[in-house]
């Protein structure tokens, strides 16, 4: 990338902050709480405040005190999810120094200290440019300083899926799932993301608020922060936004009136679409109003307790097994179309009555896939080949696939039977068909021990909570909708479905690993 490149693609990148992040930002209270609509950038808001907390960046005089800074944990209800933040903070710690005036100052200052000159670095320098008006030309980075910057932008960018970040001042930045198990001996600063989607979340704030429970009152001064969209009004996100028992928070609250009022490029109109003009969901994802949660199908404590680790899939799928799929298709060529999806799930156990099903942790899923890619997904599981996924070296062909054949996949499930006959189930979305499959699943969840076990999936698990079984005038008839919510469909918590469908269609016989390996 030649120099005359960079101002075009950094300003088109550069991150302005907005009035209600700054508040935020220059809000002193050691515990912090914001109820956010989506899509207004909170995570971002988050990244940069945990990257100040970390090298003890003073947002109020500009300057960075060493005795400020402390180990960061940040929490999110998805291990990805805590990574990406990590990830932005890092770019924000390796700016805080560096307030050039404009672009061409940013790229003459990396290159004197040797910096890496690439467009998260040169964005991450006109974030601050947005922020203060140097009163000097340029500033000067001292070489230790610069050097420490370079170090810390070399771990992050070797590794994406990193979980920790050593600073220059020897504190870590480390990267936690819902997890409460893994949350454990890192005391310091706290951010709790998306905390009103975190399954476990009452465990999770246990275990996290005990590494900053120094925060009420000691000198280290370690801080929680917290911020999160509405789920309902059964968690424990509620309670503290909206009860006494978060009288200890300073609250805010921004919502897409507060967004737009700030700046923020969205609409009303956009944000109506994302939910697909459901006026329940856009009051609760846009306009932070917590919902009933009384009409979700599946209650979130079903949910909460299905979530495996890592450890518990590993030793599940040392047994004897076998595989089936779901694809949930979707429009390919349509702006704003929904999201595809597809999973796999493992039957797991020696008969029947014992079998226990554990779905993959990784999701195939995407917008604008087109029909041929998705088709090839359900190909390459049905075939067995290797690496399908990337998370298994080797992996069983799935005996059966269940694939959405209503409206736009009924061509791609018709060519499919016709491929591999009656491995493959063409599922039309009818009321009827969905009342089963909802059915079905909810009583998975609802067995003792538990029939079904999912990966800690932020997507899938939004999708099985916005499940609602609606009742007809006459009770006569109910049918089962899956409401927006501003990230998708419910596209994996159908493909799950799917995949429960192929398995229990195998008339009970249990079908074991052997002879259903690919050749690679």
């Amino acid at each position: 990338m030649s120099a005359q490149e960079l101002p075009r693609k950094v300003r088109r990148a550069s991150l302005r902050f907005l009035n209600y992040q700054r508040r935020w930002f220059s809000d002193p209270s050691p515990m912090k709480l914001a109820v956010k609509a989506r899509r207004v950038g909170g995570s971002t808001m988050l990244a940069y405040d945990a990257a100040c907390k970390g090298i003890g960046y003073n947002y109020f005089t500009g300057r960075i005190e060493a005795e400020r800074g402390g180990n960061v944990n940040i929490i999110s209800a998805s291990k990805k999810q805590a990574q990406d933040i990590l990830r932005n903070a890092t770019i924000h710690v390796r700016s805080m120094d560096a307030l050039p005036l404009d672009i061409d100052q940013a790229v003459s200052l990396a290159r004197k200290h040797n910096l890496p000159l690439t467009v998260d670095v040169l964005t991450a320098i006109c974030d601050e440019i947005a922020q203060r008006k140097p009163s000097a030309g340029h500033i000067i980075i001292p070489k230790k300083r610069a050097a420490a910057l370079h170090n810390a932008a070399s771990l992050i960018d070797g590794d994406p899926t990193s979980n920790v970040v050593r600073l220059s001042n020897g504190a870590t930045m480390v990267a936690y799932s819902s997890n409460p198990n893994t949350i454990r001996g890192n005391e310091g600063h706290v951010f709790f993301d998306e905390f009103g989607a975190a399954p476990h979340d009452k465990e999770i704030w246990t275990a996290g608020a005990l590494l900053a429970a120094k925060s009420l009152g000691f000198p280290e001064g370690f801080t929680v922060s917290v911020i999160g969209t509405p789920e309902g009004d059964d968690r424990l996100f509620y309670r503290f936004a909206m009860t006494e028992e978060g009288r200890a928070f300073s609250r805010h609250k921004i919502d897409l009136q507060t967004a737009i009022q700030d700046g923020f490029p969205i609409t009303v109109e956009e944000a109506r679409a994302a939910v697909g003009g459901l006026e329940d969901m856009y009051l609760q994802e846009f306009c932070c109003v917590f919902l009933s949660a009384a009409s979700r199908y599946i209650p979130v404590e079903l949910l909460d307790a299905a979530i495996y680790d890592e450890r518990e899939l590993n030793q599940a799928l040392a047994g004897n097994r076998s595989a089936t799929c779901g694809l949930d298709v979707a429009e390919s060529d349509r702006v704003g179309a929904d999201p595809c999806a597809l999973v796999r799930n493992y039957r797991i156990g020696p008969a029947p009555q014992s079998q226990v099903y554990w779905m993959a942790p990784h999701i195939q899923r995407g917008t604008g896939v087109s029909f041929q890619t998705q088709e090839e997904w359900v190909r390459a599981e049905l075939e067995g080949r290797r690496n399908a996924h990337g998370y298994m070296t080797e992996q069983p062909a799935c005996h059966r696939a269940a694939v959405d054949a209503s409206g736009i996949g009924r061509d791609m499930a018709k060519r499919l039977v016709q491929r591999f006959g009656d491995r493959v189930l063409a599922v039309d979305f009818t009321p009827a068909n969905k009342e089963i499959m909802a059915t079905r699943c909810k009583r998975f969840f609802e067995a003792r021990p538990i029939k079904q076990r999912i990966p800690d999936d932020i997507a899938l698990r939004r999708g099985l909570l916005n499940l609602h079984r609606i009742v007809t005038r006459d009770s006569a008839r109910t049918r089962f909708t899956m409401e927006r919510d501003g990230k998708g469909h419910g596209d994996e918590a159908w493909a799950l479905m799917l995949a429960q469908h192929a398995s229990e269609m195998l008339g009970g016989e249990y079908i074991p690993q052997k002879g259903f390996l690919g050749r690679g």
